[in-house]
């Protein structure tokens, strides 16, 4: 039931429906706090992340990726890369390079010790924009 309700509260952020988005990822949300399952909670967490971000709510979309990247929610490295990425990518939308950088850089050294090519390809060409700005 968790991954039916995340993957349409995705399908509806993809429509441009974020309000429905917003409603869908909740109850994905309360399932995860009820499951106890940290991993299931930082997912959502990102994926509100995104749809505040697509709104260009800045701040909010700032605080659900905060607190994907809190101790617990992820078991990997390759989600930290993909929670400190998006990050950078709203610091950089607020003309934040420094913090944008940070968090870029923090996303590649992930990478690089995952071997994730296509993380590492993505962020770095983040970076360079940061760099370019």
């Amino acid at each position: 039931m968790f991954w039916a309700l995340k993957n349409l509260g995705y399908i509806c952020r993809e429509r441009g429906d974020h309000s429905q988005a917003i409603i869908i990822l909740r109850q994905a949300l309360a399932l995860a706090e009820r499951l106890n399952n940290r991993l299931l909670q930082g997912t959502v967490y990102n994926e509100i992340g995104n749809v505040y971000k697509d709104q260009g709510n800045y701040p909010q979309s700032m605080e659900y990726y905060k607190r994907s990247l809190r101790d617990g929610y992820y078991e990997d490295d390759q989600d930290l890369a993909l929670g400190y990425g998006n990050l950078g990518i709203v610091y950089f939308s607020q003309g934040d390079f420094p913090n944008a950088r940070t968090h870029f850089e923090r996303a590649i050294n992930l990478c690089h010790k995952l071997g994730d090519s296509y993380q590492l390809a993505m962020w770095s060409n983040h970076l360079g924009n940061v760099f370019l700005e």
